[in-house]
């Protein structure tokens, strides 16, 4: 059978992806990793299969709107990438299935890096999806394009087997290599059968590994790990197959994000009908304000990528040290209105990459970095843009000496906890030292944001301010000593920061805490 993601073959690598570097989502400050995590337990066998919740952390959309992105518990989480990786083969003939690919955002071998999942890398892919979507485009008329409604956050996890196995195999049998819960006192966990993973039935394994990473929660998966981008893409194969086989070929598709090429009107609305069936079946819907049909002439002339592409930046010539900076503003002023006319600052996003591949003059250099951090205050989405494409563009952080602060006020006053991570993530990585009076700290406690606390705690150390560090480590201990699981599970990053080893309420994070693992970079 034909495997999906013929360059990822080895179910070693995958496993080492996942675990070592797939825990942590991009959008976070990239000042964490788990490679440590992977190093330490490769050769271990997970024996435990105890239901754990979540950190979660508020990342700003493109739509200026907060999404929740999950840090799971480690423990649930090796247990999920384990089993991945003994079922790799499996999981990557099942989503070969499909007899022409329709999904250009997934899992792949990038290079430089043992991640194997970014919302924007498509590697060699870009040409294939070129190729074909020209061969769709030929004799359309008409674009369908349809979103499937909170797609991770309405996935059901009992679909997953009801996609592996069928849905009415999947109902009549229940059958798993892990038994059902124990109590030991008041925890419950799972444990393996002597048989150890089985083959038939395997999408009940991956159901209940996939609950104990939610708190044995059935409803949605989460967002940021990069195992949910394969086990959602589980469930979205069995529909493109679907699709496939009552005629719909001339799709592709972003993760849940459809366009179907249509010959004409009643082809599109056809596509329309059958893909909300289909969804139905697994308890999705779509999205009716994304979802419509458009003539293939206004589809095509609506690619605001492609106008970005084409802005006319002067050309240089060899006695010019670089582009000036007029034509840097106006090309951001272009693309700050096509974001305020789609709603969507991903435009602002794609632009500062465009941008760092030009050569800019000094003056240039100084005032777009200058003219980027106010936007970024406007759209903290940008945040996590700025250090590789905009601070390439100079070797001098000082303007960060006035910008953190005005960032750091700007999160208190809208609630984005988010950009008050970023503060303190880019004033440890450029040693910047801030003013943290009583009434911040307060403010920082309030923001019930574990992230946030954890680089907070990071950078009191940094700047040996002891009264941050003392309150923080007081509002640790005040969690670690609550009853509920559950909420200890919120702040197991910062716990696992914070505490000795002996005072860590979970024997697996103690075990870790004491092998010195560090899930700092």
């Amino acid at each position: 059978m034909p495997l999906a993601y013929k360059d990822l073959d080895d179910p070693k690598f995958v496993y080492q992806a996942l675990l070592g570097y797939g825990l942590f989502a991009d959008m976070l400050p990239p000042c964490f990793q788990s490679e440590q995590l992977y190093n330490y337990l490769a050769s271990k066998v997970p024996r435990r299969y105890r239901p754990h919740y979540y950190v979660e952390y508020r990342a700003t959309r493109n739509v200026n709107t907060p999404r929740v992105l999950a840090i799971p518990h480690p423990e649930s989480y090796w247990a999920l990438c384990h089993f991945l990786s003994a079922k790799w083969l499996l999981v990557n003939e099942f989503i070969g299935q499909v007899p022409q690919k329709f999904n250009f955002c997934h899992v792949r071998r990038k290079k430089n890096t043992n991640s194997i999942f970014d919302m924007n890398y498509k590697g060699s892919d870009r040409w294939d999806e070129e190729e074909i979507k020209i061969n769709h485009s030929l004799g359309c008329k008409y674009i369908a394009i349809a979103d499937i409604s909170n797609c991770f956050g309405s996935i059901y996890t009992h679909s997953i087997p009801w996609a592996v196995n069928g849905i009415e195999q999947a109902k009549n049998s229940h059958k798993s290599s892990l038994n059902f819960p124990k109590k030991s006192g008041k925890t419950k966990y799972r444990v393996l059968d002597s048989s150890g993973y089985l083959d038939e039935n395997w999408g009940n394994d991956l159901d209940i590994l996939v609950r104990n990473i939610q708190d044995a929660q059935t409803n949605g998966l989460l967002i940021g790990p990069h195992p949910y981008n394969i086990i959602a893409e589980l469930i979205l194969t069995r529909i493109d197959i679907q699709l496939s086989r009552k005629g719909f070929m001339n799709v592709t598709r972003y993760i849940d994000d459809y366009h179907y090429y249509a010959k004409d009107e009643t082809d599109a609305q056809k596509f329309i009908k059958c893909l909300e069936l289909e969804l139905k079946k697994f308890e999705l819907t779509l999205n009716s304000k994304k979802t419509r049909i458009e003539l293939f002439k206004d589809f095509s002339n609506d690619d605001w990528i492609g106008k970005l592409s084409r802005f006319p930046f002067p050309t240089l010539f060899p006695e010019q040290k670089g582009i000036g900076f007029t034509s840097i503003s106006s090309f951001i002023d272009f693309a700050l209105d096509l974001a305020n006319e789609k709603g969507n600052y991903s435009v602002l996003n794609v632009a500062i990459k465009i941008v760092s591949k030009k050569k800019l003059s000094d003056r240039a250099r100084k005032l777009y970095i200058l003219r980027i951090l106010q936007l970024s205050l406007l759209y903290p989405y940008l945040l996590p843009y700025l250090e590789e494409h905009v601070f390439k563009f100079t070797d001098d952080y000082g303007f960060l000496e006035r910008f953190l602060p005005s960032l750091f006020r700007q999160g208190q006053l809208s609630g984005n906890s988010d950009s008050l991570s970023y503060v303190f993530y880019f004033a440890i990585k450029f040693g910047i030292r801030m003013e943290i009076n009583n009434g911040d700290i307060d403010s920082i406690l309030n923001a019930d944001d574990c992230i946030l606390l954890v680089l907070a705690y990071r950078y009191g150390n940094y700047s040996q301010n002891n009264e941050l560090m003392d309150k923080i480590k007081q509002y640790a201990l005040s969690i670690n000593n609550l009853p509920d699981d559950r909420i200890r599970d919120k702040y197991w990053m910062l716990l696992y920061e914070v505490l000795d080893a002996s005072l860590l309420y979970c024997d697996f994070l103690k075990e870790l805490k004491k092998k010195n693992i560090s899930f700092w970079r």
